[in-house]
């Protein structure tokens, strides 16, 4: 009883599974018809849709054909308008090309006669080139030939005129230099005898003393050159005696190192008075002048008391630019012919070069080694500091 009821249990079993495949079936069939006919419906209206879509565009296409057709009349009306505008154009473009046409012609037979004529012009040259050019250069060589002789006597003529206007002018200048000089012999002739004696002693002074102004500035020039070689010369000892000094302050005399140096500085003061003297007497005198009606014996007077009260430490100045600057030379001076007196200058020594500054440095100086000589029995001043002398 078991063994049946198991099979038809496993029977049925199959029965119920073929029937719920089968039913699984039918619902997937039917699932497809519904699915079918929502595609059937979509594309019914899709079709609705599509027929609609073609009626527009059949509504349009008509639309279209009618515009084209309207369009194409209307070209066709302009067509024609243009064919008949091109057509009177062209008319009128012959018309004028005629015209044209003839006009050129008439410019061509124009040209054709002034080729005529060029070519007879162009032929008379030829033949003038062949025969005519010969006389004319024969008659422009003459021309020329004329021109150049004329230019010749033109430029001989000038240079004639030329030397006959310097050789005028030059015996126009002789004639007026003669004359001028004439007028002043003869103007002086009458003024000198005019004159007194001291007028016409001071016209010989005057004369004189231009003669004698070049004399006396080579003299200065050679004074110079002479107290240039004496200053060289000094410089020379000074520095000969510098060195003496030198070596003997490295010895340790000093006493007679100071009166060496002394007696130098004495002698050379010595020379440059001599010669500074005599520069600057005859500088101030030729630097001050004389006034007129002034005596040879007052302007000696006036000399030496200006020499009196110059200082010594006074120096002359450049004596060729004061020869030079004189023009007091020229004025009337009552001294008689100077050129028979010999002039003399009187005046007091005094030093060229101004002393030189004592120094703190020195125990023993210039000043007490000669105070020492003028006064030797005055007692010497007290001596701070030597040390100094031998460091």
């Amino acid at each position: 009883m078991s063994k049946t009821t198991d099979k038809t249990s496993l029977a049925e079993a199959f029965i119920q599974f073929q029937i719920e495949i089968k039913r699984k079936e039918i619902q997937d069939i039917k699932d497809e018809i519904h699915q079918l006919e929502d595609k059937r419906q979509k594309l019914m209206k899709e079709q609705e849709e599509l027929r609609e879509e073609q009626a527009k565009h059949a509504r349009e296409q008509r639309r279209r054909m009618k515009e084209m057709e309207e369009n194409l009349e209307k070209k066709e009306r302009e067509d024609q308008e243009l064919l008949k505008e091109t057509t009177q154009e062209n008319m009128k473009l012959k018309h004028k090309q005629e015209k044209e046409l003839e006009e050129l012609c008439c410019k061509l037979a124009r040209l054709q006669v002034e080729v005529e004529k060029q070519t007879a012009e162009r032929d008379a040259w030829l033949q003038y080139k062949t025969e005519g050019s010969m006389k004319d250069q024969q008659k422009i060589q003459k021309l020329e030939k004329r021109t150049i002789l004329s230019q010749i006597t033109f430029h001989d003529i000038s240079e004639h005129f030329q030397k006959s206007l310097v050789v005028a002018k030059e015996e126009q200048q002789q004639n007026l230099a003669q004359s001028l000089e004439e007028k002043i012999q003869f103007a002086t002739t009458k003024e000198t005898e005019l004159l007194d004696e001291a007028s016409i002693t001071e016209l010989q002074e005057t004369e004189w003393l231009k003669e004698q102004v070049p004399i006396y500035i080579d003299k200065v020039t050679v004074l110079e050159s002479i107290v240039q070689n004496l200053q060289e010369e000094n410089l020379e000892h000074i520095n000969t005696l510098s060195q003496i000094i030198d070596s003997l302050i490295g010895t340790g005399n000093e006493f007679p190192v100071q009166s060496a140096s002394f007696v130098s500085h004495d002698t050379q003061s010595a020379d440059e008075n001599i010669m500074k003297k005599c520069l600057e007497e005859t500088s101030e005198l030729l630097n001050r002048g004389l006034y007129p009606h002034q005596t040879l014996a007052e302007a000696e007077e006036t000399q030496q008391e200006s020499s009196e009260t110059t200082s010594p430490s006074t120096t002359p100045s450049d004596i060729t630019e004061m020869f030079n600057s004189q023009a007091n030379f020229m004025g009337p001076i009552h001294l008689g012919l100077l050129n028979e007196r010999l002039l003399r200058v009187e005046g007091k020594a005094c030093p060229l070069h101004p002393s030189q500054d004592q120094t703190e440095k020195w125990s023993v100086t210039t000043k007490t080694i000669k105070d020492k000589f003028q006064n030797p029995g005055k007692p010497d001043a007290p001596v701070n500091d030597t040390s100094e002398i031998h460091q």
